[in-house]
């Protein structure tokens, strides 16, 4: 502050010369003040988080840039990349090795810009961290094997996709000197990993027709899926350790045999393997955990196609999500308000459809019927058809269902509308679930868990339920 004595010629020369001194100070200080406090995720793996996907079929909103959520550009690998924002473009080779190509988004080989998992990952966690930056830094390409191309101890030239570790950790240490040196603050919060394939494969298939030949490359899969989870365990220390941080780490799990036609299981001889290796490391290694894609849109039997990948990213966010959420007190209160109740119920059936893993609380890695009956039988401790949830199945829950009148209409409901079987209607599976359950009119589930048989209602007596009740709706919206 001035002096109280000094004229005002003398304040305007000292405010005049402050003045310049703050402009040569911003003029020469790095615009530290309004940095922004940046959360970072590595994605790196085979082709699916390559992305084959055409951008040209993605739909809105995600046929946009996302200028809120950063992406690492720098396939040149030539240590000078730029953060861009996040838009369609960056599947395929984009972020591949690629050093003697123009910096930038690049063309793939469907002659146009292709899309993989970044999409949906950077939007869902912006979405679930609004004070934080989103950035992502990828590094990805077809095939690979976890014991080979990504191997910790396999070090060569980074821009080589021989090299995919070395390559890996070149494009990490870059992003965060960028970061650093334009005074951002970061942590690495996460990381997803899809590999595997190229582990399991038969890579006599389909290129040999000799018997010897495709009957030892099966042996050899066999024999690399049952070292794939030695070697993952092996990659996530290893990348832990350079990265000084115990980060949360987040694979796509091998699909089960169910869901592998005959000339995948051919092809792919060692994906068991691949997949016990996968579920022994979620299981025995802190911080990591998987997820289950279903249902996805493919270009082909292994491939996404663009909306595929949306929903493949969802997965990954929200596997990433549930790792990380702390539980609340009571198991099921997914909605934290210390109460078990039909938005809880309601959340877990639509978590169902996007594998949200913050759902699972059978804690197997798959959110599905199992979790549902979980939570009504023991969360709650409830019969199904108990649609206000007061313990109870009773009359009552039917007159209440049937008086909100979407029987049989294929209009949405929820738990308190009668859905209780999850399909997202109220019909008659639900009824036939509710009474299955052989809870009505028995009182709490907990004071009748000691008998020995539950009678249940007969066929005849559920249905005039129905019919009763669809009667009187009939009436009432005449």
């Amino acid at each position: 502050m001035l002096p109280v004595w000094c004229s005002a010629q003398s304040r305007k020369h000292f405010e005049q010369t402050l003045l310049s001194l703050l402009c040569v100070w911003c003029a020469t200080t790095p615009a530290r003040a309004f940095a922004d406090s940046v959360k970072v995720f590595l994605l790196a793996g085979h082709s699916n988080i390559y992305g084959l996907g055409a951008a040209e079929d993605l739909t809105p909103p995600w046929n946009a840039p996302q200028d809120d959520v950063w992406i690492w550009l720098d396939h040149n690998m030539d240590s000078d990349g730029s953060w861009v924002s996040l838009e369609p473009g960056h599947g395929g080779p984009t972020h591949a090795p690629r050093p003697d190509e123009p910096e930038g988004k690049t063309i793939g080989n469907s002659g146009g810009f292709q899309v993989g998992p970044e999409l949906s990952i950077g939007r869902t966690l912006a979405d679930a961290y609004p004070d934080d930056r989103i950035a992502i830094i990828k590094h990805a390409d077809g095939g690979g094997m976890i014991g080979n191309e990504w191997n910790p101890d396999n070090v060569g030239p980074p821009e080589s996709t021989d090299h995919r570790w070395s390559g890996l950790l070149q494009k990490t240490n870059d992003a965060f000197a960028a970061l650093e040196a334009a005074g951002h603050t970061y942590e690495v919060a996460g990381m997803f990993f899809g590999l595997g394939a190229r582990d399991a494969r038969n890579l006599a298939i389909p290129t040999s027709t000799d018997a010897v030949e495709i009957a030892a490359e099966k042996e050899a899969a066999l024999a690399r899926g049952a070292v794939y989870g030695e070697n993952l365990t092996k990659f996530i220390a290893a990348i832990r350790a350079e990265l000084m941080v115990e980060l949360p780490f987040v694979m796509g799990l091998m699909p089960p045999e169910s869901e592998i036609s005959p000339e995948l299981a051919t092809k792919y001889p060692g994906f068991l393997n691949v997949r016990q290796g996968q579920l022994e490391v979620a299981a025995n290694v802190p911080r990591v955990a998987t997820i289950s894609p279903r249902g996805i849109s493919r270009l082909d039997g292994v491939h996404y196609d663009a909306m595929g990948q949306i929903e493949y990213g969802q997965y990954f966010a929200n596997g990433y999500l549930g790792l990380i959420s702390g539980e609340s007190d009571v198991r099921g209160d997914f909605d934290e308000n210390g109460q078990l109740d039909a938005n809880d119920i309601d959340g877990l059936t639509a978590a169902i459809k996007l594998q949200d893993l913050r759902f699972d609380i059978t804690d197997d890695g798959i959110v599905d019927q199992a979790d549902r009956r979980m939570w009504v039988t023991e969360s709650r401790g409830t019969w199904y058809g108990d649609s206000n949830l007061d313990g109870e199945f009773n009359s009552g829950d039917l007159v209440r269902v049937f008086t909100v009148g979407k029987y049989e209409t294929g209009q949405a409901a929820g738990w308190a509308d009668g859905d209780w079987d999850g399909d997202g209607v109220f019909g008659t599976g639900d009824l036939v679930r509710a009474f299955d359950d052989g809870g009505f009119e028995q009182g709490t589930r907990g004071a009748v868990a000691a008998n020995a048989a539950v009678p249940e209602p007969s066929t005849s007596l559920l249905f005039a339920w129905a019919a009763s009740f669809t009667m009187l709706s009939a009436r009432r919206r005449r």
